[in-house]
């Protein structure tokens, strides 16, 4: 309340392994503006998206929080 304006990007990826080695990005969430209330929030992958997974054992939220 009152301070930087923090934006929120969730990605699942698939073969994540560290910042040099993202893996393949089969979707992503951003949100806004976050605040420091706690929301819940759902997502359905698209068939496309759930199409180009290809190990469901190897899926990876990574999380951005960008300060604006």
């Amino acid at each position: 309340a009152g301070g930087a304006q923090i934006d929120l990007t969730i990605q699942l990826r698939q073969g994540y392994v560290s910042e040099g080695t993202q893996g393949t990005l089969i979707a992503t969430l951003t949100s806004t503006n976050v605040t420091g209330t706690s929301t819940a929030v759902s997502y359905t992958l698209s068939g496309a998206e759930a199409d180009a997974i290809t190990n469901y054992n190897d899926l990876q939220f990574r999380v951005i929080f960008n300060q604006v």
